[in-house]
């Protein structure tokens, strides 16, 4: 699993990016617990899973296949 962490911007809405990620009810595209998206991608026609947890003022993103 390969990640990096990205600093957020000092008044980052955390509730309102987790609500509008949340509004795919059957959780197709994306999956949303707690302050965490799971969200399914193509990078170079690979499937692949990106995992981006929002706590405090961080953003930590993990690439799984």
């Amino acid at each position: 699993m390969e990640g990096f962490t990205l600093q957020l911007p000092k008044f980052y809405q955390t509730a309102e990016v987790m609500s509008f990620h949340g509004r795919d009810r059957e959780g197709f595209a994306e999956t949303i617990s707690s302050h965490q998206i799971r969200k399914g991608l193509l990078i170079d026609e690979v499937p692949t899973i990106l995992t981006l947890s929002l706590k405090n003022d961080q953003a930590v993103c993990q690439i799984s296949d």
